[in-house]
């Protein structure tokens, strides 16, 4: 079972997912709880969306969230985004010492605005508001419309760690959101719990606990 002694490196997810064809993904996170008591090992918890890009037949995804662990600390959560690219190199960057509160909606966007395949990572700056930051871009070389949305959490840990959150899910061309319609449910292999959020319940939005 995930995060009980695991295999290393096996990481364990709850999430939503749909296929879909837009310009942007947006999500915001409120991270509630965290303690990753092998953080130093690089270990850790992360509240986070993925968009891919299956329809056209490549491997890889881009990222953005927050998260708990990964060699910062053991208990407060971090802004980041992340890449891995088609041909599987990785690439990251994480906000530190800066940290985000709990109880709290933080928002994040991957948008490709001048549709040419360089992916746009927007923060809401602060976090909690409507207001972006562009804080950096992937690309060009990825396709324009992402294909998969995908949101949830990450768990990466060989003990038991102590994370819960909820999320809010959307996607637009640029201009008005819209909810997610045809989502899936997915979690595994074991040690993670979800269930649709109950202070914002549309279709995708979910809320997570991966000490249940």
């Amino acid at each position: 079972m995930c995060g009980i002694r695991s295999t290393p490196n096996e990481h364990c997810y709850g999430l939503a997912e749909r296929p879909t064809e837009v310009l942007a993904s947006i999500q915001a996170q409120d991270t509630e709880t965290g303690n990753v008591p092998d953080y130093a090992a690089g270990a850790f918890v992360s509240h986070e969306e993925w968009i891919s890009f299956p329809k056209q037949g490549l491997g890889g995804w881009i990222e953005t969230g927050q998260l708990v662990g990964h060699g910062l600390d053991c208990c407060f959560a971090h802004r980041f985004f992340a890449e891995e690219t088609p041909q599987r190199q990785w690439h990251e960057y994480e906000e530190y010492p800066s940290g985000v509160g709990g109880k709290v909606y933080n928002y994040s966007a991957l948008y490709d605005a001048g549709r040419n395949g360089s992916w746009r990572i927007w923060w809401g700056c602060p976090p909690t508001t409507y207001t972006w930051c562009e804080v950096g871009a992937y690309g060009g070389g990825w396709p324009v419309y992402l294909t998969e949305q995908e949101a949830g959490m990450e768990v990466g840990s060989e003990y038991r760690p102590v994370s819960n959150g909820r999320d809010e899910v959307a996607a637009s061309d640029g201009g008005e959101w819209w909810a997610w319609s045809g989502a899936g449910y997915w979690r595994g292999p074991a040690g993670i719990c979800i269930a649709a959020n109950y202070q914002l319940p549309a279709a995708g939005n979910l809320e997570y606990n991966a000490n249940c």
